[in-house]
């Protein structure tokens, strides 16, 4: 089991994340553009500040979300799905092994669809749910999150589950 190769090596498509940066970028301008229009109140330094604030918020939500997601992967064995998520700061492993899954679903938003990606959410009985990036519960043990081809994949692994996570040739 030391040396077991993973069945299926999975990187997710960092595409969607780049759509959920328009909100960031949305407020970053805000911040940016009320001292631009120019309140006849507010100091220079009130000003720059605000202006620095929105492009601190633009930059540093791009830098760690892309960074972040472009350095995940998701491994699949015989028995049990990994996550690895090699985030700036920590590492972050997650296993869930086959035996364990009491349900998989598969989930696509509309942005989702237009770059061919989902979610597959793995449900264990008594596990903790997994947290996303934004420090809300994602509802699952674990989330495999903007996957190319979902429904493949999903289908996959349940092919797994239903055989108990045994050695039958994948």
């Amino acid at each position: 089991m030391l040396n077991e190769k993973p069945l299926m090596i999975i990187r997710p498509n960092p595409g969607p994340v780049a759509v959920n940066l328009v909100y960031f970028i949305v407020v970053g301008l805000i911040f940016i553009a009320v001292p631009v229009i120019g309140l006849e109140e507010m100091s220079s330094t009130a000003g720059v500040f605000l202006m620095a604030s929105g492009m601190f918020c633009i930059f540093s939500y791009f830098f760690v979300l892309i960074i972040t997601v472009s350095r995940m992967k998701y491994l699949i064995y015989k028995n049990r799905v990994e996550t690895y998520i090699d985030e700036i700061i920590l590492i972050n492993k997650k296993v869930v092994y086959f035996n364990e899954v009491t349900d998989i679903m598969l989930f696509q938003r509309f942005v989702d669809r237009i770059f061919g990606t989902g979610s597959i959410g793995i449900n264990t009985a008594g596990k903790v749910k997994e947290m996303t990036f934004s420090g809300e519960s994602s509802g699952y043990t674990m989330a495999l999150d903007y996957l190319r081809n979902p429904k493949q994949i999903k289908d996959y692994i349940e092919k797994l589950v239903e055989r108990g996570g045994g050695d039958y040739g994948y």
